[in-house]
Order: structure tokens, then sequence, then C-alpha cells
């Protein structure tokens, strides 16, 4: 009878580990399903649109130096979302091993636009002239 009552408990905590993680994915999925989308810039920066993506693979496209010091686009990846109803942050490294750059995506009231801005840079606060953009989300068809 020991045995089985200890079975019974084992099976008891696997399943609340288990309600614990789904929830966790939940909230999780939550945070991020207002943000989910293709946000872009209305006008190109220096000949580049600036895009968000936000979903299963998430990418950032903005302005960067490309060879010959010309203006290129950088596609870099997401990382670290975390959304919640007015406020989106996340984190992308820089090619090259050039730094990590944290991101402030802020809502509108339109909640079809945002501003984009970078906060920190390396974990130190960005410069206030660095460039910030509106992005509009793109509609799916």
């Amino acid at each position: 009878m020991p045995h089985i009552h200890a079975l019974v408990l084992a099976t008891r905590y696997a399943l609340a580990v288990a309600v614990v993680l789904s929830i966790a994915d939940i909230r999780s999925a939550a945070q991020t399903d207002p943000w989910v989308g293709t946000w872009t810039s209305p006008e190109p920066d220096r000949g580049v649109t600036v895009r968000l993506t936000i979903g299963q693979s998430s990418t950032l496209v903005i302005p960067g130096t490309g060879p010959g010091g010309k203006v290129a686009a950088l596609t870099l990846r997401v990382r670290d979302f975390r959304g919640s109803a007015d406020r989106a942050t996340f984190m992308v490294d820089l090619p090259d091993a050039e730094g990590v750059v944290g991101w402030e995506l802020r809502a509108s009231n339109t909640r079809d636009a945002a501003t984009l801005r970078a906060l920190t840079i390396d974990g130190e606060p960005a410069d206030d002239d660095l460039p910030s953009w509106t992005l509009r989300r793109q509609r799916e068809s």
C-alpha cells in the first residue's frame, strides 16, 4: 500500500508541474499575441525600410553599415521578447560580436502603430540622439 500512495503522490506532482508549465506557456503567448505580425516604417531610412517581424521567427531589419561604408539592411534575430498591452521589449545581437542592443516597441493609441527605439547598448542606456521609428502593423490578407 505505501508504494501505491507514493505512486499517487508522484502522479499528482507530475500533473501539477505540467499545469504550471502550461500556464507559463499560455501567459508567454498572451504577452506576445498583441504584437504578432509585421511592423514596417512608412518611409525608408537611408534607403532601408525598417521592419520588425514578431512570430515564430522574429527579426528586426534596420539600416547598418555594409561593405565600403555604404548603408545596408541589417537583419537581426530578436530574442528575449517580452510584451504587455502597450509596450514590448526585446534584444538583438549585432553582427561580428559588436554588442547587444535592447529595444522598446511602444504602442500608440491606434494599436496598429508603435514607436521603436533603442533603450540600451551593451547594458548601458542608449544615447537620446539615436534614431527612432514609427512602425505600422501590416494587415494580413
